[in-house]
């Protein structure tokens, strides 16, 4: 009902959008209405998408009650083989569709509902056992870079703990940022990526990162680290293992998800040869820091923290939950 509701919107926009092109006399050079006929070409392709994602909805949660049906008569191998099924119909719309439609938030939901059923959740921290075996996985010269980043001072280290123990993510995941730009606020990648945490603008806009005559919320410290713990809090919600969520912070979430659908697998290392080659990269690496930053905490105490005095930098006095274990 929600996706049709919104194309009923989309497509009465589309066609009071039609009705003004019709009617206005402005034309630009050879005839055409500056603006509107990319306003109305905009509105016709979200509709399309819209469709599209409504058939895609109704088939996936044909399967999706075939799947509670089962579960009901004690058949759990034919209800996630139908839970299957209702995700990879909306996977198989493709990245930009799923991107651009409703089938994001209805796949979210679904997720959602399906886990709440049938798939235990798993409130452990990333593999780090794990990935000392796969230490190898990182070239010398970045384990190198690590090993040395690591021992520097973190921006405010305190706080950016308490952020995410808040936000029910494992604290150590805070060297994702050393990973994505050793904590600086001036790092612009390639695509556009800004901030210690190299949010894109779309990413950063929905988890409340402004841009605007006061600056880029992507550079204060403190706002992006919030928003990247909410963020992989958020990856971790839908993907069900911290590793997988490292690997949706740095190639997407559409991405990892069609990789677990590939492989029927639900762990990082299962999916690894499916992903991109930077994700594949990408996840070792962070777990190395955390690796190598755990030995050098047990083997004894770390230099004095730096606090960069941002004006959020006061700490909450609440106390914050017990963080997650990382094992």
């Amino acid at each position: 009902m929600r996706v049709l509701n919104t194309i009923f919107c989309l497509a009465l926009i589309a066609s009071a959008s039609a009705g003004a092109i019709a009617s206005t006399g402005d034309e630009g050079p050879g005839g055409a209405k500056p603006g509107w006929e990319d306003l109305r070409a905009d509105l016709e392709r979200q509709v399309s998408l819209e469709v599209e994602a409504a058939k895609r909805t109704v088939q996936a949660e044909e399967h999706y009650r075939r799947g509670v049906l089962f579960l009901q008569q004690s058949r759990r191998s034919e209800a996630l083989d139908q839970f299957r099924q209702a995700e990879s119909i909306v996977l198989e719309a493709g990245e930009d569709a799923y991107m651009a439609s409703s089938l994001r938030s209805y796949l979210h939901e679904l997720r959602s509902r399906i886990a709440g059923k049938a798939i235990p959740s798993d409130p452990a921290g990333p593999d780090i056992v794990r990935a000392r075996s796969h230490e190898n996985l990182v070239d010398h010269l970045t384990l190198e870079w690590l090993a040395s980043a690591v021992k520097r001072p973190i921006p405010d280290e305190s706080a950016l703990r308490n952020i995410f123990r808040s936000e029910r993510v494992p604290e150590d995941l805070i060297y994702v940022g050393l990973v994505e730009s050793g904590y600086q606020r001036d790092a612009v990648s390639s695509a556009g990526a800004t901030g210690p945490w190299q949010f894109i603008d779309e990413t950063g806009r929905r988890y409340g990162l402004g841009r605007g005559k006061d600056g880029d919320d992507r550079r204060n410290l403190l706002k992006s680290t919030r928003a990247a713990a909410r963020y992989l809090r958020d990856l971790y919600d839908l993907l069900g293992d911290w590793t997988l969520a490292l690997a949706g912070y740095n190639a997407g979430e559409y991405r990892v998800l069609r990789a677990m659908q590939q492989a029927d697998a639900k762990d990082f290392w299962s999916v690894r040869s499916l992903l991109p080659r930077e994700t594949a990269a990408y996840v070792p690496r962070v777990l190395a820091a955390i690796s190598i930053a755990t030995k050098l905490r047990s083997a004894g105490p770390r230099p004095e923290r730096v606090d960069l005095n941002l004006a959020e930098s006061h700490r909450s006095k609440e106390e914050a939950p017990e963080p997650a274990k990382i094992e």
